[in-house]
């Protein structure tokens, strides 16, 4: 059974792994040892900006980040 996928929290780029691709992600657990996660096709995973502008530069096709207009009433 599929879990449900939550909406990418704020300030982070919701991503799909392609068929026949792979991420892997390496960093560090809660107690300092490092990590390293391989995502699958057809997996989602939220990534920081910065990492989705890696991955793109490595040839992932990813979403662009949605672009927040701010109303500043200075400015009316």
């Amino acid at each position: 059974m599929a879990e449900k996928q939550n909406p990418a929290p704020t300030g982070l780029v919701a991503i799909t792994v392609a068929p026949r691709r792979a991420v892997h992600r390496a960093g560090k657990g809660e107690d300092g040892e490092p990590t390293s996660i391989a995502h699958g096709p057809g997996e989602t995973l939220d990534v920081e900006p910065a990492e989705a502008k890696r991955l793109r530069e490595l040839g992932f096709a990813l979403p662009e980040p949605v672009a927040v207009a701010i109303n500043d009433p200075a400015e009316a």
